[in-house]
């Protein structure tokens, strides 16, 4: 709930996708509690949902499959397959933006290939985009996460409890946009 808060505090014309590896509607029942019409895809296929389809409701894209539309990827095998058009897309889509990692490993798959693959590329400084990676423990060993390392637009943050920061800065908004 905490992250919908903070959402419900960025304006509709700013807002990006959610990108989510859980099968679980969680996000966007958090969404809907807050106001915020939601629109599930199934991301685990080999294509890439189309995002342009979507007026006036939030993406919220199951990179790792939706527990019931069927296919979801959990085994290592298929987080490790490579699913070039998701990959590329999910490129375009951190094209310049601020882009918060909260509660995810970093194991090898599309999202940290994804990162990876763009961090590394000259393009990734002119971008104008962050990478901002809220662990809830120690910073990840992850290959992938170590890889970003020592670039100017990714930021670790370390024991980070994510609930707590994102519903404190829903709040200080909410009570900054709330003074005459």
């Amino acid at each position: 709930t905490a992250l919908a808060s903070l959402i419900g505090c960025i304006s509709q014309e700013r807002r990006a996708a959610v990108l989510t590896t859980n099968f679980d509607p969680l996000t966007e029942v958090a969404l809907h509690r807050v106001g915020i019409p939601a629109t599930t895809f199934n991301a685990a296929g080999p294509g890439f949902p189309e995002l342009d389809t979507v007026l006036n409701t939030l993406p919220v894209i199951h990179l790792h499959g939706y527990w019931e539309s069927g296919a979801t990827l959990s085994t290592d095998s298929e987080l490790l397959l490579a699913r070039g058009e998701v990959e590329s897309r999910l490129m375009d889509l951190f094209d310049n933006s601020i882009l918060v990692v909260a509660g995810y490993g970093g194991w090898e798959d599309s999202f940290t290939r994804s990162l990876s693959a763009l961090v590394r590329t000259s393009k990734f400084s002119l971008l104008q985009s962050e990478i901002l990676w809220l662990h809830h423990g120690p910073a990840s060993s992850s290959p992938a996460v170590m890889s970003m390392r020592g670039t100017p637009a990714f930021l670790e943050y370390e024991n980070v409890d994510a609930q707590s920061l994102f519903q404190t800065l829903a709040d200080m908004i909410g009570a900054h946009d709330q003074t005459p």
